[in-house]
């Protein structure tokens, strides 16, 4: 690589250059995107043939409750937006991610956190740009910066939740416009749930 050049030059969209590794519970594809020194970046295609969306009704009990009122969304939201390594009794450890596009393909990237860690005042999603600038790379989903955490208990709808930094309150799905509607669609299909960063679920409408 020049020494000048952008890591995310080189790399982003290079994605024979990722690493497969074997791993349980990521989706069919998932591979590492870069090596940090908080982690790795796993890079996480979406599926475009997908059709099935969450509705509300498809929201389980336990979901709801923590989301019932804003206590209660605080409560829930600040592990996520923290990466709490303290695991819930329904969810994974959180990792910070972006919904972005690599080889113009939609796509999730997050860091999977090294246990041993030391974070000090350093954000990890600083630590993400510094591989790949998300902002400056042209983009047809996001960029998007958030919190991606796995549930424990499995779900046919439902396999991950994604806090979006961006979006906020209740109507957030009715206050953005078509490429955002549409990336979250992209989401849903893909057994994603966004939230809100204030603790909304977004769902599609019947």
């Amino acid at each position: 690589m020049p020494e000048n050049a952008h890591p995310s030059i080189i790399n982003l969209d290079n994605t024979q250059e990722y690493k497969p590794r074997n791993t349980i519970h990521h989706p069919p594809g998932t591979t590492i995107a870069f090596e940090t020194k908080a982690g790795p970046i796993y890079h996480i295609p979406l599926n475009l043939l997908s059709t099935t969306l969450i509705l509300d009704k498809d929201i389980p009990d336990f979901i709801r409750h923590a989301t019932r009122n804003q206590r209660a969304r605080k409560r829930f939201t600040t592990p996520l937006i923290w990466n709490s390594r303290t695991i819930s009794s329904f969810l994974g450890k959180p990792d910070s991610a972006f919904c972005c596009c690599a080889n113009q393909k939609p796509c999730i990237h997050y860091l999977l956190e090294k246990p041993s860690f030391e974070r000090g005042h350093y954000p990890l999603h600083e630590i993400m740009r510094e591989h790949a600038d998300y902002q400056k790379i042209p983009q047809a989903f996001g960029p998007f910066s958030g919190h991606l955490a796995p549930l424990t208990i499995s779900l046919p709808k439902i396999a991950y939740l994604l806090l979006l930094d961006a979006f906020n309150g209740p109507d957030a799905l009715q206050k953005m416009g078509d490429p955002e509607k549409f990336a979250m669609s992209i989401l849903m299909t893909n057994r994603i749930l966004p939230l809100t960063s204030d603790g909304f679920p977004i769902t599609a409408k019947p």
